[in-house]
C-alpha cells in the first residue's frame, strides 16, 4: 500500500495535514522499526530514508531485527554511527514511540496501514474493502469534516 499512499499525498487536498505514526504492536520488532523511524524523523531525514527501509524490511526481507541491523542501514544512508546512537536512545525518539504505542491502543488499530481522519474516524484497506477502496474512503470522510465545519 505504501506506493498507493505516496501516489494519494501527491494528490490530498493542500489543508490537509498528513501525519505517519508507525503502529506499535505486542511484537518487539514493531517498537523497534517505530524507534528507526522516530531517529530519521529526529534526523531530519524520514523523508530520504523511510522509503529505503520499507523496502529493505518489506521487498528485500532485509533482517532488521536489532539495533545493530538498524544502525547499519543507517550508516549505509551518511548517518554516523555515534550520531545514530545518542539520537536513537533520545527523550525524543522514546516519547515519540511512547505516543505511538498509545495511539495505536486507542485508535483501536488492528492493522497496518490505518487512517485515522480528523481524530474521528478509522479506516483501513481491509475495512473500506481494498487498497484503492480505502483513498476514497478517506476523500470521502476529509469532505464529510469540510461541510460539517461549514455548518
Amino acid at each position: 500500500a505504501e506506493p498507493l499512499v505516496e501516489a494519494w499525498l501527491k494528490r490530498k487536498p493542500e489543508d490537509v495535514v498528513f501525519r505517519r505514526m508507525p503502529a506499535i504492536f505486542t511484537n518487539p520488532l514493531w517498537a523497534l522499526h517505530a524507534r528507526a523511524y522516530y531517529t530519521a524523523e529526529a534526523l531530519g531525514i524520514v523523508d530520504k530514508i523511510h522509503r529505503p527501509l520499507f523496502d529493505a524490511i518489506h521487498k528485500e526481507r532485509r533482517p532488521m531485527n536489532t539495533e545493530k541491523d538498524i544502525e547499519a542501514f543507517f550508516a549505509e544512508h551518511g548517518v554516523d554511527p555515534e550520531t545514530f546512537r545518542r539520537t536513537f536512545h533520545s527523550f525524543y525518539v522514546e516519547a515519540k514511540v511512547r505516543q505511538a504505542r498509545e495511539m495505536t491502543r486507542r485508535y483501536g488499530i488492528d492493522g497496518v496501514p490505518s487512517f485515522i481522519v480528523d481524530g474521528k474516524y478509522r479506516t483501513s484497506p481491509r475495512q473500506a474493502g481494498g487498497n484503492l477502496e480505502v483513498f476514497k474512503v478517506i476523500d470521502f470522510l476529509i469532505e464529510k469534516e469540510r461541510k460539517a465545519r461549514k455548518g
